[in-house]
Order: structure tokens, then C-alpha cells, then sequence
């Protein structure tokens, strides 16, 4: 179909846009990689900020996904949009920079960020708009932190934790933008 689209239009940006999410989803990263820049590059792309950071956002996803974990964490230091969204994505920026600093053995750092995030979600939940997603992945990080954030698959716990966030569908399910 994309060939029938004018380059440049909206139509075209659509079409890029289902084919990231089908690649991703399908961990085709590479094949991600190379939509999510097409985005980013569009023209029309730039008609809304809150838009191209939540695209910004996507492209960290990919690249840490790829296992280029400093790349990732360095858009994510970018002063984002979306992070405004309190209830939704700037959970999910906070959630994938901690990843970052853990796959980069920054733990300390790492440590610091999820008490950070615990805060936010305290701060941030007395109207009940967090999803209980993240709440249990804050739990989860909170126990593998507790366990030096070594993965040791006699750990109760963090293993009841996992499962629970493999559950689907449920209250823990994962939904597409959070």
C-alpha cells in the first residue's frame, strides 16, 4: 500500500507508524530501528512535540532493546514532552532509564532511581490513575534491588512477581501506550 502514498504525507507517516509497532512487537528490532528513524525524519513529524517525544521515547525502546544501553539511556536524558503525562509515560521513561542503569551495572545510580520512582508513584497515585502494572513492576525492581539486582530463580517473590506481570488478561496486563 505504502507505495501508493504520497512521500511525505500523513498516509505515508501512518503506514510507518503501524509498521514499527508490527516489527517491534514481533522483536524485529533492526526492522524497528529503521521505521522508528523514518519517523523521526518525517516532515509532518514535527507537528507536535508531544508526539515526536513519544516517538523519541519508542526509538530508546529499540535501541535498548538492541543492547545499546547508553545510547538508550542518553534520549531518555532528553527533557521529553511526555513526561508530563504523570500517570502513564513518564512512569515508562523512569521504568526503561532504570533498566538502562542496571544493564550498565550503575547500581547505585540504578538504586537511587527507584526510590525516586517510588516516590513519584506515592506522590502520584492518590487519585488512583496508576495502573497497577506499575505499580508491580516498582515492586518488582524494589526486589531485585533487594537482591543486589541478581537473578536467582529460588526467589519466591520476584519470581510470583514475574508471573503476575505474564498474566494476561488481568489488572497487571500490559496495554499499548503505558
Amino acid at each position: 500500500a505504502k507505495t501508493y502514498f504520497i512521500t511525505n504525507s500523513h498516509n505515508s507517516l501512518m503506514n510507518d507508524i503501524d509498521q514499527f509497532r508490527v516489527l517491534f512487537t514481533m522483536k524485529q528490532y533492526n526492522e524497528s530501528e529503521i521505521f522508528i528513524n523514518n519517523i523521526l525524519g518525517h516532515n509532518i513529524h514535527d507537528s507536535g512535540t508531544f508526539f515526536k517525544s513519544r516517538n523519541i521515547y519508542y526509538q530508546a525502546c529499540v535501541i535498548f532493546a538492541l543492547g545499546k544501553y547508553k545510547e538508550a539511556q542518553k534520549l531518555l536524558c532528553q527533557s521529553l514532552e511526555v513526561e508530563k503525562d504523570k500517570t502513564r509515560s513518564n512512569i515508562s521513561l523512569r521504568i526503561l532509564n532504570i533498566q538502562c542503569l542496571i544493564e550498565l551495572e550503575l547500581l547505585n545510580e540504578a538504586s537511587a532511581a527507584i526510590e525516586s520512582l517510588r516516590k513519584f508513584i506515592e506522590r502520584n497515585s492518590k487519585d488512583n490513575k496508576i495502573k497497577q502494572l506499575k505499580i508491580l513492576i516498582l515492586k518488582s525492581l524494589k526486589k531485585f534491588e533487594t537482591d543486589s539486582f541478581q537473578y536467582n530463580v529460588k526467589n519466591s517473590n520476584l519470581e510470583k512477581f514475574i508471573i503476575q506481570l505474564s498474566y494476561k488478561p488481568g489488572k497487571t496486563t500490559w496495554d499499548y501506550f503505558t
